[in-house]
């Protein structure tokens, strides 16, 4: 009988390939990172917002139609947000004008691209871009240039107008999974990003004005060059002033009364035409908030350019509030620091978040300061000048109630015609005040009597005195 032997071999063989293979995926499930695989996203936002102001297209009229589109800046604020769930990662992030999906936004104007690298992603960007990319993107199958250029000459040459057109605009981002951080490869930052598995669409609008035909001829038959009628700014300034009118002091709930803020924006340019500006502004530390506006820098003399932007604020309440110009469009352009004002309002005295303005002084903490009391001024009245005395007459004879003035042979009578006849009244004898109510009693007069002088008193002897002895 034959005994048949099994060998082991092939299946410890077996068992060590399963576990070195199971020890592989662990370890990349672990550490490694999973390029072709899209992260699970939790939430995916973009909210394109409007800026008042910021993007004004304005269409050149030659006197029989519009023509052409000027050079200048447009833009908008947006919210870009994308919430990956573990063990997913933002790789890069793109916005395009135009109404694209994935992969196919490559077709549209890329306005801006970023590669954040990190598990979520949430920003706030302020996008500005030339009205050129603009006029090459697309809504559905017509340009954005034919649709402005159609709207413009839907008007008679001679009929300048404005109106308001929305744009289309996409967020796209790519995602992947990673459970390191320090394995966020960047395997596609080499290539051209055309969007991504994550995409999130929104719209903004423009300004357009269509402007009117040109004064002259030359100005009519001039062809512009782009490269000629850029316009550089070459300085930004701001400044902050109170002022007071009766019509326009803010009056609070309590009485209070605030002065107006007049916050001029200045800008310098090398030339005449348009520059798109952004002033931002903050109230008592709160939120920044900006708004933007296309200023128009005009020939001031001397070779220099520019434009103010003046904004009037109301307050109600005492309050410190500070703002911050810039141009945009352009790596350097030029902006200023924050400027901070406290706007102080009369019978109300809320401590303000900081003192940076020095011709408003903070007043100390707690209880508002009493006004000093004025001592009053007592007039003292006029002095009455006694009229002249009139002259008495003097020797004339006393009737009852009346006197007579001497006859006409007296020396006083014929030097002068001014006399007058004046009964002179009696003083009466204050002695008598002590006599309380007894009125009718009457003080008797003292007479002075003289009496003829006694006998001399004799001096008195005591009895016990001898004779002799005083």
């Amino acid at each position: 009988m034959t005994q048949v032997v099994h060998s082991t071999r092939p299946h410890r063989a077996r068992a060590l390939f399963v576990g070195t293979m199971t020890a592989l995926l662990a370890a990349c499930s672990l550490g490694g990172p999973a390029h072709a695989e899209d992260a699970s996203i939790n939430e995916a936002v973009f909210d394109a917002q409007s800026t008042f102001f910021a993007a004004i297209v304005t269409v050149k009229n030659d006197g029989e139609k519009w023509t052409h589109v000027l050079p200048g800046s447009v833009g908008f604020d947006a919210r870009l947000k994308v919430d990956t769930r573990w063990p997913g990662y933002v790789e890069r992030v793109g916005v395009w004008l135009g109404d694209c999906n994935g992969t196919g936004c490559g077709s549209n104007p890329r306005i801006l691209f970023e590669v954040p690298l990190q598990r979520d992603f949430d920003v706030n960007r302020s996008l500005s871009f030339p009205v050129e990319k603009l006029l090459e993107a697309r809504s559905g199958a017509i340009g954005y240039r034919d649709l402005i250029m159609n709207r413009c000459n839907s008007r008679p040459a001679t009929e300048p107008h404005s109106f308001k057109m929305t744009i289309d605009a996409t967020f796209s981002a790519n995602t992947r999974k990673a459970t390191a951080e320090g394995n966020f490869d960047p395997v596609e930052v080499g290539s051209g990003f055309n969007g991504g598995d994550v995409t999130r669409h929104d719209t903004f609008e423009i300004n357009v004005d269509c402007l009117g035909p040109p004064r002259n001829t030359a100005d009519r038959n001039a062809d512009p060059d782009p490269h000629r009628t850029k316009i550089t700014a070459t300085g930004i300034d701001l400044f902050l002033t109170t002022f007071a009118t009766p019509a326009s002091t803010q009056h609070g709930p309590s009485g209070t009364q605030c002065k107006p803020l007049k916050v001029t924006t200045r800008v310098a340019t090398d030339k005449a035409g348009p520059v798109n500006v952004k002033l931002w502004r903050q109230v008592n530390g709160g939120a920044i908030t900006g708004e933007s506006k296309q200023m128009h820098a005009e020939a001031l003399g001397g070779g220099k350019f520019g434009d103010d932007w003046n904004e009037v604020e109301h307050f109600t309440q005492t309050t410190t509030v500070q703002y911050k110009a810039e141009v945009l469009g352009g790596t350097f352009a030029p902006s200023t620091k924050w400027k901070s004002i406290t706007i102080h309002c009369n019978g109300d005295y809320a401590p303000p978040q900081s003192n940076a303005n020095p011709d408003n002084r903070n007043p100390p903490a707690g209880k508002p300061q009493k006004e000093a009391k004025v001592p009053t001024i007592v007039t003292p009245p006029p002095r009455v000048t006694p009229p002249p005395p009139r002259i008495v007459c003097v020797g004339g004879k006393a009737t009852a109630g009346a006197c007579a003035c001497p006859p006409a042979t007296s020396p006083i009578q014929k030097s002068s015609t001014s006399f007058q006849c004046v009964k002179v009244a009696q003083v009466p004898d204050r002695r008598v005040g002590w006599q309380g109510s007894h009125a009718s009693m009457q003080r008797r007069p003292m007479v002075q009597t003289k009496t003829a002088p006694g006998p001399r008193p004799q001096p008195m002897y005591r009895p016990f005195m001898r004779p002799g002895l005083r």
